[in-house]
Parts: structure tokens; sequence; C-alpha cells
């Protein structure tokens, strides 16, 4: 049901279970380890105090990153679309600085709550 590259199952987890010896690659060892990742990851969300503002401030930075501006930068690059100036060029800069926009005040929040925090 699942393959060896099934978006279902976390990467993490599959790291993990390659690193296994053949002889407990089983059922039983899948849901342990799953279940000790879950486990280590909520005691680490609890004793750190800041933890929600870290993950904010990784998201932040990360996801606004990968997912917007670097799809909109490649796009440009690809296409050729930046020698041109048009309306798409146009949209492309003024998604690229709203990213921007959006990576920094995302950051700084993040940076504040962390100050805050400490």
């Amino acid at each position: 049901m699942f393959g060896p590259t099934s978006p279902t199952r976390p990467t993490n987890t599959n790291s993990l279970k390659d690193l296994l010896p053949m002889t407990y690659k089983n059922r039983v060892t899948s849901i342990l380890l799953s279940t000790s990742l879950v486990l280590s990851t909520t005691i680490i969300a609890l004793v750190v105090p800041f933890f929600g503002s870290l993950m904010s401030l990784v998201g932040a930075f990360l996801s606004v990153t990968a997912s917007i501006l670097f799809s909109c930068l490649c796009y440009l690059k690809i296409s050729d679309t930046y020698r041109k100036f048009g309306c798409e060029t146009i949209a492309i800069v003024i998604i690229i600085m709203t990213t921007i926009v959006m990576a920094i005040s995302g950051m700084y929040i993040s940076l504040m709550e962390i100050a805050h925090n400490l």
C-alpha cells in the first residue's frame, strides 16, 4: 500500500527505518519508532518554553522562502520572463516583494516573541 517514497509517511521515520537491520524491519518496530518520534517531539515542545516561537521563526523563514519566493525566482529564470517588461513580470515582482515583506515581518515578530520569553 505504501511505497518507499510514499508522501503519506514522514521522511524522518523513513530515514530511521532505513538504518535498521533487516531483522528489525517489521510492523511492531515501525509503530514503536513512529511513536517514539512523536513522544520525543512532544517532550521537547513541553520542556522548551519558547518552542512555538522558535517553530514560528523557522516557518516564517523557510515556508515563505521555499514555497513562494524560490518558485517565483525559478519561474523568472526558466521562462526568461525577466528579460521582457510586461504585466506578468510586474505581477511576479509584486509577489516577490510581498513575500519578502511577509518573511521579514514574520521573522521579526518571532524574534520579538523569543526575546520576550527569555
